[in-house]
Parts: C-alpha cells; structure tokens; sequence
C-alpha cells in the first residue's frame, strides 16, 4: 500500500475539527484533506455511524429595544452538551436552511453559507448583480433564499427568488436565480415554477423547508378563501418546480414538514389525550410518492404542554420538544421501532450569547420555529431550528 493510500485510511476516520487543524501539516495533506474525493469518503463513511452526529442549534432571539441582531449557532451532542458555541456577527441575520451540516445565512443580497465543523465559510457574489432590473420601473425588491444538495452529483446549490415590485402599476413579479457552490461563479437565472410562490411562505416559512433526496420541500400557505393546500418542492438536481398532493382533505394550517437525508413527514396538532401528560401526535409519512398514516403516542410527560416532532435522527428516533420553553424543558428521543421514549436531554445550557444564557422563563411556541415571550407587551421572539447533522470537510473556498 503507498504512502498516500496509509493516510487516507487514517486520516478518514479523524473528526473534521482535527482534519482542519491537520491541513497545516503539510501541502500535500491540505490537497488531500480539501479533495472532493476524501470530502465524500470522510461523509459516506460518518453516515454508517450515526451515533456520532450531532445536533446544530442555530437561534435567534429579536429585541424590541434593538434594531439588529445576530444568528447563534450551537454544536450539541446527544447527551445535551454544547460542544461548539459560535456567533455570527450581524451582517448575516437572516437563517435560511441547515443542510448536511452547511448553514445558509442571509441581510438582503448579502448570503453566506458556513460549515459549522470547519468553521470554513464562503460569501456568495451579491444576489442583485445578475438581476435584470429596470431602474425607471422597480421600485422595491425583496430576496429570499433556499439551500438544497443534489443527491447525484454531490453539490451544494442556494435558490434565489426576488420578489421585485414595479412603480408603475404596483404589479409584483419574481425572478429566480442559481448558485452552485464550488462550481458557479456568479447567480444563473432559472425558469420560473408554473405556479406562484408565496410571499408568507418566503417571509414566514422558509426556514421551516426541508431537503430530502435532492428536492426542497415546503408547505404553501392557504389563500383566502381556498380550499386547496400544497407542498411544493424545487428540484435542486434539475432546476425545477413541481407539486406534491397535500395528504389531508381538510386545510390544516398548523402542519409542518419534518425530514432528513431519507424520509419526509408531515406533522399534524398534537392531541392532548388527557391531563396528566399523555398526548397523541398523528404523522404522515411519504414512501415511494404514497402517503401513508401513523401516529406515537406519549405517555407519563407530566409538566409538558403540547410536545411535538421537530426532526428525525438518523439514529432511527424522532427529536421532540415541548411548546413552552423554560429551564425545565427537555427534549425526548423517541424511538421509531420500539414505540417508546429512550432518553430525556434537559435544554438548560443550550441557549448561550456571549456566555450568558437566555432566559427561558416565559417563552412559547406561536409556529414550527418561532416563539415568543409570555405575558409582556412588547414580547422578544426566539427563532429556533435543531437539525441532526453527520459532520463533513466539505471544502468551501
């Protein structure tokens, strides 16, 4: 075996931390370290271990009393503890998704995209310099952006829409452009999708979307008066839009996606059975494009208010979280074969700024990721997301 062959087969087994700190070794290591090749070897060979994953918090708390505020971003384990608490700074105050341990950040046409394990980032070329806007006409224009991974040919790529408004006639219309990472070096306009995309999925949702198999999927908001409800997806493979039927007959505006590499739920209210902490949550699962039906029950979850999913792990157990946040708050793995709660991870030292934990007092959930304070006028709103990550040297510069 060569001498290359050795280090590579050391070198795949070490934590993506100590693999960065390993480029400054020697020139030789940093090409094989930053190789596409070894990013897909290190990756694919952490998959089969998925009792090393860790959770990534990214959080933001907005105050009434200040005009900015910056993004959190936390490394978990499974036992609760924060092993890497880093803050971004306010440029970027805008989250939009966590895929494969790559978190997109956003302020207006400014996006960057960070892997949380290197601490590597990369400054995407400003989103409005390829826009083919008219300077007499337009008159607002607002971006929003969604991050997705193409499954096949392993790359990273940031959807663009801007919603652009015309001075003239008031009339809004949208332009949709393309990042690839490591590939593009500036923003390529698609076609748009046959259908409009909502201006409160993009304002509201669009960090509650998640990536399965190569598609970005999310829940259209319920127009006035319909009676019709959606779950688009944007292609990140082929480019493209398209619809998936909504399982449920009756609008229900309180449903969210779940997901991970594999598998894509939707997650209804859940039903408080009694009140003595037993509830019921009701999920649909899509397998083969069929939805199917199932539910877990809990049970014995004194002091809970309403629990409900917020992910899958790759571990084989749903993440699940109560809907009031405090220091006595706890996050359940539920295990999917067995049907039962395997461990409880109290969330006390989860939230840290600047090494001051955030009071948790009196904060309660008002959507998938959003909540807000309890009895105060002018309330603070905590934006929440955790998703359970296999960490990766994805190379980004």
């Amino acid at each position: 075996m060569a001498h290359e062959e050795y280090l590579l087969d050391i070198l795949k087994h070490l934590p993506a931390k100590t693999l960065s700190r390993f480029r400054c070794v020697a020139k030789s290591w940093n090409n094989l370290i930053r190789d596409l090749n070894f990013y897909a070897i290190h990756h694919h060979l952490n998959l089969s271990k998925p009792e090393r994953t860790k959770f990534i918090l990214v959080y933001k708390v907005e105050e009434t009393d200040t005009v900015q505020t910056d993004l959190s971003i936390a490394m978990v384990n499974h036992d609760g503890r924060v092993t890497e608490n880093a803050t971004t700074t306010t440029v970027y105050d805008q989250f939009t998704q966590i895929v494969h341990g790559l978190v997109c950040l956003s302020r207006m046409f400014n996006v960057i995209v960070v892997n949380v394990f290197t601490t590597e980032f990369l400054e995407l070329p400003p989103s409005h310099s390829t826009l083919n806007l008219d300077p007499n006409l337009v008159g607002s224009s607002t971006p929003y952006y969604l991050f997705g991974f193409d499954c096949v040919d392993d790359l990273f790529k940031v959807l663009n829409v801007v919603k652009i408004k015309n001075n003239n006639t008031g009339i809004i219309t949208s332009q949709f452009q393309v990042f690839t990472i490591k590939v593009d070096r500036s923003w390529r306009p698609i076609n748009p999708p046959g259908f409009k995309i909502s201006s409160d999925f993009l304002y509201h949702g669009h960090g509650s979307s998640v990536c399965v198999r190569g598609l970005v999927y999310w829940i259209q908001p319920v127009k006035q008066n319909s009676t019709e409800q959606f779950i688009d997806h944007f292609n990140v493979i082929f480019e493209t839009f398209g619809r998936t039927p909504f399982p449920l007959r009756t609008l229900d505006e309180s449903c969210y996606l779940i997901g991970d590499n594999e598998r894509l739920a939707l997650v209804q209210k859940t039903i408080i059975l009694d009140g003595v902490g037993n509830f019921r949550i009701k999920i649909w699962n899509m397998e083969g494009g069929i939805w199917t039906t199932g539910s877990i029950v809990l049970t014995g979850l004194q002091g809970f208010h309403s629990p409900s999913i917020i992910g899958t792990l790759l571990t084989g157990e749903y993440l699940i979280m109560d809907t009031v946040l405090s220091h006595q708050t706890r996050i359940i793995f539920y295990d999917m074969m067995t049907q039962t709660i395997k461990r409880y991870v109290p969330m006390t030292d989860l939230f840290v700024r600047d090494n001051q934990e955030i009071s948790l007092t009196t904060w309660s959930r008002l959507s998938y990721n959003t909540f807000e304070q309890v009895g105060e006028q002018y309330p603070n709103i905590i934006r929440l997301n955790i998703t359970n990550e296999v960490e990766h040297v994805f190379p980004l510069k």
